[in-house]
């Protein structure tokens, strides 16, 4: 208890160092955690307000360059699942057993699909399991023609 007084009594003397440690450790938070984020296979900026100086309207679909699907050629028994759907895999990274089989990450990426448990029969020729690289992706759009005559290759959306 009486370090805990002493400790306030310092504070409440050395306020400007004390703000300032404050300031540097909710810095240090921040970085670290965008550092996380990172790490996890997130690298999208946070969404800002801002005013808009041009509109173009359109509809599209994100794609990924890479993309895997597990799929077994005779119906088969999930031995064992050592990832969630959702999960950041690295390459080399366990995925699951299939009778006789283990599959392994061939590239670093997100499992997006993964519909079977442990136990249950998984059939020729459905996915299994999909891993996608969403680090890599990009944006296919279908604008009217006045808004295409506005696009210009490397403009920020």
């Amino acid at each position: 208890m009486n370090l805990l007084r002493a400790i306030v009594k310092w504070i409440g003397r050395h306020r400007w160092i004390s703000a300032t440690v404050m300031a540097v450790a909710v810095v240090a938070v921040f970085v670290a955690h965008r550092i996380a984020l990172r790490n996890e296979g997130i690298f999208s900026e946070p969404i800002q307000r801002s005013s808009i100086t041009q509109s173009v309207y359109g509809i599209g679909t994100v794609y990924a360059n890479r993309s895997y699907q597990l799929k077994v050629g005779v119906t088969s028994h999930i031995g064992e699942v050592f990832v969630k759907e959702g999960d950041y895999v690295k390459k080399g990274d366990k995925l699951v057993h299939i009778d006789e089989t283990l599959y392994h990450a061939p590239f670093n990426g997100t499992i997006t699909y993964l519909p079977f448990k442990v136990g249950e029969n998984v059939f020729a020729q459905l996915p299994s399991l999909i891993l996608v690289d969403l680090q890599d992706r990009y944006i296919v759009v279908s604008l009217e023609q006045q808004g295409a005559l506005r696009v210009q290759r490397g403009q920020n959306v």
